[in-house]
């Protein structure tokens, strides 16, 4: 109906990448857990790392936290706060959170000027994260098509400010390094099927030990 083709893996591979992810990648599906509120999110967080030791979290997006709790006039107060909780569980574990936050509609269609305090939500999401990136798209000088481009708004460490051009894959979805990547990088999954190989060696050769 819409001339699309999608990628599948197939039944080898589907199964690989199945018993590679096992007990690595934790998923707190909305659809079968419906509190989702602040509390209950660091909640699971804490479980995660106590029982699985996790240490990479993903929050997508802070526009499904439920904050229906709190009034409408308190609304960027308790993002604030939100945000303020998920960077103290980063520095007291020891680990990473990756926290979704969209660009407000206004700033949507001229990305060229966007910086980190157009967040849609509080500017005091990005006021206490530690890092912020705004992955977008631009004309790359010199292309006649708008391409990837990951923009460094905010690094606490090293007060670096950058840009990366990137290119996106179709088939994998993998956005990787402009020019110099490869999307067909081999993972974990994919290193685990891969298969010893045995060369014969010629029988002339006398430089190998004698066998035991």
């Amino acid at each position: 109906m819409t001339g699309k083709s999608i990628a599948q893996a197939d039944p080898m591979a589907d199964k690989l990448i199945s018993e590679w992810i096992d007990q690595r990648y934790w998923l707190f599906d909305l659809e079968r857990n419906t509190s989702h509120d602040p509390e209950t999110i660091l909640r699971q967080f804490e479980y995660a790392r106590m029982r699985y030791n996790c240490d990479v979290f993903l929050v997508d997006n802070i526009m499904s936290v439920d904050f229906s709790g709190y009034s409408d006039r308190d609304f960027n107060r308790i993002q604030s706060k939100f945000t303020q909780m998920l960077s103290t569980f980063c520095k007291r574990k020891g680990v990473h959170v990756h926290l979704v936050v969209h660009p407000r509609k206004s700033t949507s269609d001229n990305n060229a000027n966007v910086s980190s305090d157009d967040v849609s939500g509080s500017a005091d999401i990005t006021n206490r994260a530690d890092n912020v990136f705004f992955l977008t798209t631009h004309q790359e000088p010199g292309e006649t098509e708008k391409k990837p481009v990951l923009q460094v708004f905010k690094n606490r460490d090293f007060g670096s400010h950058r840009h990366q051009w990137l290119d996106f894959d179709p088939k994998s979805r993998r956005f990787f390094q402009s020019q110099t990547g490869d999307p067909k990088r081999p993972y974990g999954w994919d290193m685990a099927a891969r298969q010893t190989t045995i060369t014969e060696i010629p029988a002339e050769d006398n430089s190998l030990p004698l066998p035991f």
